[in-house]
């Protein structure tokens, strides 16, 4: 049997991924949680062999929570399971120590089977890296600014730029990021522990 911890923030979805696990005989679900917080100490507590995490839980951040879950249990083996399918987010966070980034679309078949190989160490080949290796250091300022919804004009006064080179950081940001906009990407930067 496969120990499973479930940490997601919404109720009904965590209630409804236990149920399919546990109808299906290789998995026993010993706690559902709604935060990376509770995550990490059912970990801590429970030792299982497998924890089910969201990438969207408040403010909890899910690249520490991989981390801190990674350092309680070694052994541990991480499935982010997300309603998001950006590649740059995908990577990231198999860089950061996951070892499965799945969609929650994916078939019922599809999830289980990826769940059971992901224990059984079939897990994604991805060399350690930094998330800062993501952003540059004032990609990074800027997106910490950004978070603050300063204009161009503003970040450029504080960081002593000129708004050109706000505007050329800021679409280095969303390409890296995947982002559409400001918003989206501060979201994303806060997602992976960046803002």
């Amino acid at each position: 049997m496969i120990g499973v911890v479930i940490a997601d923030d919404h109720e009904l979805y965590r209630d409804g991924l236990c149920a399919l696990l546990e109808s299906e005989g290789a998995f026993t679900v010993l706690a559902t949680v709604g935060d990376g917080s509770a995550a990490i100490d059912a970990v801590d507590a429970l030792r299982p062999d497998l924890l089910v995490l969201d990438v969207n839980m408040g403010d909890s951040p899910v690249e520490p929570t991989i981390r801190s879950a990674k350092r309680k249990a070694p052994t541990l083996s991480v499935a982010v399971l997300t309603m998001h399918s950006d590649r740059i987010l995908r990577e990231h966070l198999l860089r950061a120590g996951a070892d499965a980034f799945l969609t929650k679309d994916v078939p019922k078949l599809e999830l289980l089977a990826a769940l059971v190989a992901v224990v059984a160490e079939e897990k994604h080949a991805v060399s350690p890296a930094s998330r800062k290796e993501l952003l540059s250091p004032r990609e990074r300022d800027v997106l910490r600014l950004l978070a603050q919804a300063m204009s161009n004009r503003q970040i450029a006064s504080w960081l002593s730029i000129s708004e050109g080179t706000v505007k050329r950081h800021t679409g280095n940001i969303y390409e890296k990021l995947s982002a559409r906009s400001r918003i989206d990407a501060v979201e994303k930067g806060r997602l992976i522990g960046l803002v």
